[in-house]
C-alpha cells in the first residue's frame, strides 16, 4: 500500500472506521502524516471521533478536529458528504495530500448508483486512485480484506451505525443490491463494476483532454464558448465544454443533460435562446454562444 502513496506530507480523512484505519497505517510509514476528523453531529460521531482519536495515539500521529455544518435540503447522504469535503479542505495546508480509505467495494457502489442516475463517463468512472491533492490507496483492495487487516493489526476502530441506515441509496445497494447480484446473477460483480469504472475513466481523461482545447471566456456571471468550436467538435467533447462553462456559473453543479442540449441548440441555430437551471439564458451573440445570469 505504501508504495501508492505520494511523496510529501500527507492528511489522512479519519473516519473512524477500518477502511481509513489502514489508509492511516500505511500512511504513517512514510511521510510526515497527520489525520482530520469531522464532527458532522450525525449519529454515531462522538464514538467515531473517539475511535479515530485512539488510533492517532495507536499510530503517534496527530488527529485534528474539524466541525462541518450540513446544509439544509434533501439528501441527508450527499449533503453530509459535501459539508465533510468542505471541512477537510479548509483543515488541508497548500502542500499536503488528503489520503482517504476508499475500498474496492466503495468503487463498485459508486459506479452503481452512477449508471442508475444514467450518467456519462464522468459518473461512471466512479473515483480516481489519484487526482491532484487526493489519493486513495485502497481502491484495489476489498472491503472485508482491508477489515481482515485492521483486526490483524490489532487497531482502533468503530463501525459507523449510518452504515445500517437503509434509506440512505448506498446503503441500500451495499446491503441489497448488490449481494442479491453477486448470488444470483453475476459472481464477482464488485470486481467487474470496479474494472468498468477503469475503462470509463481512461475514456473520460481522453474526452476532457481534447475539450481542454475548447476555450470558455467570461466570470462569475457569463461564460462565452466559441459557436464554430461546439457544432464542429464530437458532441462528447462539444457537451464537456458545455458543463465546463456552467459549472463556472452553478458550480459545483454541471448541469442538466436538457441544460446541455439547450445550449448546443442555441450553438447549432436551432434555438434563438433558451432558458436553462438557475436561470441562465443562452444566446448567440456574434462568434460565440454565452450563458448568463
Amino acid at each position: 500500500m505504501q508504495d501508492l502513496l505520494p511523496d510529501g506530507p500527507l492528511v489522512v480523512a479519519l473516519g473512524g472506521g477500518a477502511d481509513s484505519a489502514v489508509a492511516a497505517w500505511a500512511a504513517a510509514h512514510g511521510a510526515t502524516t497527520r489525520g482530520v476528523f469531522v464532527r458532522h453531529g450525525l449519529e454515531g460521531s462522538k464514538a467515531l471521533g473517539e475511535a479515530a482519536g485512539a488510533l492517532g495515539s495507536h499510530l503517534g500521529i496527530g488527529v485534528t478536529r474539524v466541525d462541518a455544518f450540513i446544509e439544509e435540503g434533501p439528501s441527508l447522504e450527499s449533503r453530509a458528504r459535501e459539508a465533510r469535503w468542505g471541512a477537510i479542505a479548509d483543515a488541508v495546508e497548500r502542500d499536503e495530500t488528503v489520503v482517504t480509505g476508499h475500498t474496492q467495494d466503495d468503487q463498485a457502489e459508486t459506479v452503481m448508483m452512477n449508471l442508475m442516475r444514467g450518467s456519462g463517463s464522468a459518473g461512471i468512472a466512479g473515483m480516481l486512485r489519484s487526482r491532484p491533492g487526493v489519493v486513495r490507496p485502497l481502491l484495489g483492495f476489498s472491503r472485508a480484506d482491508i477489515r481482515s487487516v485492521a483486526e490483524q493489526l490489532r487497531l482502533p476502530f468503530v463501525d459507523d451505525p449510518a452504515n445500517e441506515e437503509e434509506r440512505y441509496l448506498r446503503n441500500r445497494v451495499r446491503r441489497r443490491l448488490l449481494p442479491d447480484l453477486e448470488e444470483n446473477y453475476a459472481p464477482g460483480i464488485r470486481g467487474t463494476l470496479a474494472r468498468t469504472g477503469a475503462l470509463a475513466a481512461a475514456d473520460d481523461r481522453l474526452i476532457e483532454s481534447l475539450s481542454g482545447d475548447v476555450p470558455v471566456v467570461g466570470g462569475a456571471r457569463a461564460s462565452s464558448i466559441p459557436t464554430a468550436a461546439l457544432v464542429t467538435a464530437p458532441q462528447p467533447i462539444a457537451a464537456r465544454v458545455v458543463r465546463r462553462a456552467l459549472r463556472r456559473l452553478l458550480h459545483p453543479y454541471a448541469g442538466s443533460e436538457g441544460d446541455v442540449d439547450a445550449v448546443l441548440a442555441v450553438a447549432a441555430g436551432r434555438s434563438d435562446t433558451a432558458m436553462i437551471s438557475g436561470q441562465l439564458t443562452v444566446a448567440r451573440e456574434g462568434p460565440f454562444v454565452t450563458i448568463a445570469t
